[in-house]
């Protein structure tokens, strides 16, 4: 049953992948939000909530290799290598919603490193993901 879901999960994380390196390389509006200097009143532009949910891995080079496999239809291969990051904790889900800190950027690859707040471990993923500045109460 868990490989059942498991398997679910990973083929939804993988789809997200496609629709991200189907993506134009025109800039997005998230990618111009992740860039801004100069924060509106009331934006932490640091703090952002997941747009949609996706995974991400510590190191660029698995992330990169992850995306690759997936774009290049091996997907199978994929899932093993995204399977074997999270159950390591080198991999990890992340979740619509979810509050997060950027850490670093990689615009032309596409890519930002996130941090959930509370948690030491920062990811790299889509920066689509990055989407949405987090508003300070």
């Amino acid at each position: 049953m868990k490989r059942t879901v498991f398997a679910a999960l990973l083929a939804t994380v993988l789809a997200a992948c496609d629709l991200a390196t189907d993506a134009s390389t025109k800039p997005s509006a998230a990618t111009e939000a992740t860039h801004d200097t100069a924060p509106a009143d009331g934006v932490n532009v640091n703090s952002r909530v997941a747009a949609r949910d996706a995974f991400g891995c510590q190191d660029k080079e698995t992330f990169e290799k992850i995306t690759k496999l997936s774009s290049e239809g091996d997907k199978d291969l994929a899932s093993k290598v995204l399977g074997d990051g999270i159950a390591s904790g080198r991999c990890t889900l992340i979740d619509k919603g979810d509050m997060t800190l950027i850490e670093d950027t990689s615009i032309f690859a596409g890519m930002v490193k996130l941090r959930r707040k509370g948690e030491e471990a920062a990811y790299w993923t889509f920066i689509e993901v990055a989407a949405e500045p987090q508003k300070t109460e």
